[in-house]
Order: structure tokens, then C-alpha cells, then sequence
């Protein structure tokens, strides 16, 4: 009897030992899992970190690379311009300045020195005739249809603004009246603090129907004198 309790008490304590150890193993797997878990949280973590900042450093480098680009576009070369003392150099104005004639005009008296303002609604003129001379100290180009009143102070005044072929303004020929009669009274205007250095219709001065049109006794009818001159 006393040898079969000790017994028991033997295997209770055995039991007892066997369970903490298990429970002790139990406790460091659990542990280890979790350290396992952390670290390879970490592991991931460190990994998009460097992902993200790799992925913004090629970003960044884009970002760098266009403002190379638009600090070489604003290093613009003009062509060569002649220094004009103060009192030599003019203020002019050239309505429809973006243009054929226009814009030749403006490279003439940007090389020689003058400030050129050039005034033009783009109805028939490109920004692209002029835009080698965006960005230099004696250029304005002004987006502006001389039908409404301009107000800028200038010396001289160059009134190029009109369609200068039959097929644009056919196109519209309200347009056309307006800006050779409102838009050439708006430059009248400034006749008395402006001198004309020209002023020229493209309907009515440079066109090549005015010089090539014969007589309407030559032509016959009106109808005929319209076909030669929009031929």
C-alpha cells in the first residue's frame, strides 16, 4: 500500500515536470513564431521602404531631367540685336505683327534695336512667326484684336492688322470691315502722341489683287470683276 502511494505521488511528480517542460517548450516555439513573424515583418518593411525609395529617386531623376530641359528652352539664343543709345531707340507698335509681313517687319526693327510691342488676335497670323523673339528685353507680343481699344504708349505705329488674302477674308468679311474701320480709328486715336511710321491696310496696300486688278470697263460685268479678283 505505502509502495503503490509512493508510486503515484512519483508519477504525479513526473507528470507535474513532464507538463511544465512541455508547457516551457510550448512557450519558447510560441515565442520563437513570433520573433519568426517579426522579423520577417521587418524583413518585408525594410524591403518597400526601399522600394518606395527607389521608386521616388526615379521619380525625382525624371523630375530632374525636365528641368534641364526647360532651363535649356529658356537659354534662348536671339539673333543679333543692335544697341541703341536711349534716345535712338523707339517704342513701336505692329498691330497683326505675327503675320507675314508682320512678323518680317518685327525681326527688321528687333535687330535694329528698337523696343518692338507687336499686337495680334492670331485670325490669320502664328504665334510661331514670332516666337524667337519671346522672352527678350525690347519684345512684347500681346494677344489682342485691335477692334477693342488698346492703351500702351509707343513712338511709332505700324498698322498691319487684317487678312491679307481674299480666301480669309471671304471667310469673314464682317471681321475684315471691322478691324479696317473700328480697329484703324483705335490706331487714329494715338495720333496724338504716336507718329505713323506706316500705316497699311494688307486689303488695301500690300495686296496683290489692288496692283493686278484691271479696270471694271476691262472686265465687264461685276460678277466677272468678282471672279478675276478672287481667283
Amino acid at each position: 500500500m505505502v509502495r503503490s502511494q509512493a508510486l503515484v505521488r512519483l508519477v504525479s511528480a513526473v507528470n507535474r515536470r513532464t507538463m511544465k517542460l512541455l508547457l516551457g517548450i510550448a512557450l519558447l516555439a510560441y515565442v520563437a513564431s513570433v520573433w519568426g513573424n517579426f522579423v520577417n515583418m521587418r524583413s518585408i518593411q525594410e524591403n518597400g521602404e526601399l522600394k518606395i525609395e527607389s521608386k521616388i529617386e526615379e521619380i525625382v531623376e525624371l523630375l530632374r531631367e525636365k528641368i534641364r530641359d526647360l532651363e535649356k528652352s529658356f537659354t534662348q539664343k536671339y539673333p543679333p540685336v543692335k544697341f541703341l543709345s536711349e534716345k535712338d531707340r523707339k517704342r513701336i507698335l505692329i498691330t497683326g505683327g505675327a503675320g507675314f509681313v508682320g512678323s518680317h517687319l518685327t525681326d527688321k526693327l528687333m535687330m535694329d534695336g528698337h523696343e518692338v510691342t507687336v499686337v495680334d488676335n492670331f485670325f490669320t497670323g502664328r504665334k510661331r512667326n514670332v516666337e524667337h523673339w519671346i522672352g527678350h528685353e525690347n519684345f512684347e507680343l500681346i494677344n489682342h484684336d485691335v477692334v477693342e481699344p488698346l492703351y500702351i504708349e509707343v513712338d511709332q505705329i505700324y498698322h498691319l492688322a487684317s487678312p491679307a488674302s481674299p480666301p480669309n477674308y471671304m471667310y469673314n468679311p464682317i471681321k475684315m470691315l471691322k478691324t479696317n474701320t473700328i480697329g484703324t480709328l483705335n490706331m487714329l486715336g494715338k495720333w496724338s502722341f504716336s507718329h505713323f511710321a506706316a500705316f497699311a491696310w494688307s486689303i488695301l496696300g500690300n495686296s496683290k489683287h489692288r496692283y493686278s486688278c484691271p479696270s471694271l470697263s476691262a472686265v465687264g460685268t461685276f460678277q466677272d470683276h468678282q471672279k478675276h479678283l478672287f481667283s
